[in-house]
């Protein structure tokens, strides 16, 4: 049945029982109002385009019509008339009931349907995992919540390493408990005005209260003093200058207390404020809520901080400032690069699936490339890159790889690894990626380019190029000791020069552009000299 037909149905049902009802002495001019309003209609509005409005109005009058005649004919049957429409009633009846008996049962095993497949759209985090690791930082996460010393704890991560994911499944995990249930309140900071926060936490925590069957008399009040001093209201709690603010407050604790159920509330993304009273206002606040569990007992409220511990520092939150409010710490498992896309790609289809080969000569992927220049630049990947290669990156990255195969009924394995290289410097080393695509309008050779400590210029496909050189002319040297010395040291003044012109610590460009042309495998390619 189209949606159309429904909605003609639907209304011309419901003018059917308006018709049966409106007394017959208002009748008359409930038809003489619709008919006023159907003329009206058709004064001011053109019959072509608001041909559904009129049919409407249509469908409404001849409902009503039916109904009224209905009942009139109803009312108006003798004795006789009301015996044959009992018997026919009775012959009737049972094929009315059978067919809404099969009515219900078709509607019944469509909703089973709807159900069982609505469940399968969202199915539970354990199935939605991918690293067993995540399981045991999900065991730990509940044993910090269920342990009663614990009121705050920082869950740090890197963006995009699955804090928010390992929460979701925390909460899945407490909403599943039957025996000592944990009211929880999430509370996503970027969506929550700055200036009315603490007016939105006295209101999610009076909720709690209002779903176990308590009226808080200290909301209102609460909100009251939040919404007249705004962001800094918080102060007002620590002030001495009206006791009465502070009163308010811890009996407003104490209310959320007495329930004996353990509160938890959870912050996310804290640290994606730009605006850093806010943040201290959060900390202050919630340090205040869980300062006083011991008062009635240990189970209390607890707060969990989801952050990167990098991003509270350069926001000038330091170790000393946090240890007062977030009191225990919790990091996530890492995860290695090739154990992500190895876990990521189980399920896809073989000929996008990277082989074991095409990870391992990924940064990161399971050794860092063979035939090193410097002698630290394993290490300078490992520091430079391990912050980078999250979860949300590598999913990225490997949608991007799948997709570009997608282009191609078949490659050559030169042109996989293209693809690869290109796709990884893209969602991993992003200043290379920003340079590069610079190549669409300049010199290939100018986009490696760089400068050493007296301001000259230097190109990193040439010099790589003269060391890859050197290096396959070394062994042919065996013989000529002095050209062999003289290559040696072109060679050590080579990686020296390298070594202060792409040191990460000082500058992450040229880090990551070394990273791109060693990945691009330009420094074994011969360029022509104009490349455009």
């Amino acid at each position: 049945m189209t949606s159309v037909v429904k909605r003609v149905l639907s209304l011309f049902i419901v003018a059917i029982f308006i018709g049966a009802g409106v007394p017959e002495m208002i009748f008359p001019v409930y038809i003489l109002a619709v008919v006023l309003l159907v003329l009206l209609l058709w004064v001011n509005a053109a019959t072509v385009t608001n041909l559904p409005l009129y049919g409407m109005g249509g469908v409404l009058l001849v409902g009503s019509l039916c109904g009224k005649a209905g009942v009139v004919a109803f009312k108006d049957m003798s004795p006789e008339q009301w015996e044959w429409v009992v018997s026919w009633g009775r012959i009737l009846f049972p094929f009315l009931g059978l067919g809404l008996l099969i009515v219900a049962l078709v509607e019944r095993k469509k909703y089973l349907a709807y159900r069982t497949e609505n469940n399968k759209r969202v199915p539970a985090w354990k199935s939605r995992n991918l690293f067993l690791e995540r399981e045991d930082d999900l065991a730990r996460l509940l044993g910090y919540v269920k342990n009663p010393r614990v009121t705050t704890l920082g869950l740090e991560a890197e963006w995009g390493q699955g804090k928010s994911f390992l929460l979701a499944g925390l909460v899945e995990a407490l909403e599943r408990e039957k025996e000592n249930p944990v009211e929880i309140v999430k509370i996503d900071v970027l969506a929550v005005r700055l200036d009315s926060f603490a007016e939105y936490l006295v209101q999610e925590l009076n909720n709690v209260l209002y779903t176990n069957g308590k009226i808080s008399s200290n909301m209102r009040k609460l909100q009251g003093i939040f919404k007249a001093t705004k962001i800094h209201a918080v102060d007002i709690l620590w002030a001495d200058a009206d006791k009465r603010y502070a009163k308010i407050f811890d009996e407003f604790r104490r209310e959320l207390l007495l329930l004996r159920k353990p509160v938890l509330i959870i912050y996310e993304d804290l640290d994606r404020l730009q605006n850093v009273d806010a943040v201290k206002n959060i900390l202050y606040l919630t340090e205040k809520l869980t300062a006083a569990n011991d008062t009635v007992w240990q189970g209390g409220i607890k707060a969990i901080y989801q952050y990167d511990r990098q991003h509270m520092k350069d926001m000038g939150l330091t170790e000393q400032f946090m240890e007062k409010y977030v009191r225990c710490h919790m990091d996530l498992s890492p995860l290695s690069l090739r154990t992500m896309i190895q876990r990521m790609q189980k399920d896809t289809q073989e000929d996008f699936r990277l082989t074991g080969q095409e990870i391992w000569n990924l940064p990161m992927g399971s050794k860092y490339f063979v035939r090193c220049i410097l002698d630290e630049e394993a290490i300078w990947v490992q520091r430079y890159l391990s912050k980078g290669i999250t979860i949300r990156r590598t999913e990225d990255f490997l949608k991007s790889v799948e997709t570009a195969f997608g282009w191609f009924a078949k490659m050559q394995p030169w042109e996989r690894e293209t693809i690869i290289s290109f796709s990884y410097i893209e969602h991993f080393l992003p200043l290379a990626y920003a340079r590069l695509k610079e190549a669409a309008v300049c010199d290939l050779y100018q986009v490696f380019r760089g400068y050493d400590d007296a301001g000259n210029e230097v190109l990193l496909v040439f010099l790589l190029q003269e060391y890859r050189n050197l290096e396959m002319e070394l062994p042919r040297r065996e013989n000529a000791a002095v050209r062999r010395a003289q290559i040696e040291q072109r060679m050590a003044d080579i990686r020296e020069q390298l070594r202060r012109l792409v040191d990460y610590r000082k500058s992450a460009e040229m880090f990551e552009l070394y990273l791109a042309l060693r990945l691009l495998k330009l420094d074994q390619v011969k360029l022509p000299e104009t490349w455009e």
